[in-house]
């Protein structure tokens, strides 16, 4: 990756479920995350014609993985799609954690672990009422203080629908 901040290419970007093997596979309580299976998916989508990939941003369930297996997820996917011939190709890794201090820790993980971009979905539940402007204000000084850190990846902003 390069230290130049892009923007992501035209084109569309599917936002891909996260695959975990069966329950009783797992060493743990929960089902372990299956990064071949999701290499295998990523590989396909981008041979049919997909633009990019986002992983861990649609569906919620990274807020349920641990902070290494979101790792080893965009790592390997990227390692598979790089062997499949796809050098470079578009990758956004989401994030939905209301605490920018963790926002910024998983947006260094994921440009170490091979995505370009990555996707800030802010929630209501951030700072709520404790900022002139409302929910909107609030929004404005989260994005602009993850922004102006730095972290090294380009930030998309997901609009969440909610009900007052």
């Amino acid at each position: 990756m390069t230290s130049s901040v892009t923007s992501p290419p035209n084109g569309v970007f599917v936002p891909v479920p996260t695959f975990f093997k069966p329950a009783a596979d797992s060493k743990s309580l929960q089902a372990a995350v299956d990064v071949q299976t999701q290499t295998e998916h990523s590989v396909f989508l981008a041979k049919n014609g997909v633009r990019g990939l986002v992983l861990l941003g649609s569906t919620g369930e990274a807020i349920h993985m641990n902070r290494q297996e979101r790792i080893d997820l965009i790592s390997g996917v990227r390692k598979g799609l790089t062997d499949a011939g796809f050098l470079a190709y578009p990758i956004m890794a989401g994030t939905l954690i209301n605490s920018v201090d963790e926002t910024l820790e998983q947006l260094e993980d994921y440009k170490q672990a091979g995505a370009q971009w990555g996707a800030c979905a802010r929630t209501r539940v951030l700072w709520r009422g404790s900022e002139p402007g409302g929910h909107q204000g609030v929004v404005y000084r989260c994005c602009g203080q993850i922004a102006a850190s730095d972290p090294h990846v380009s930030l998309q902003l997901k609009k969440k629908r909610t009900r007052d």
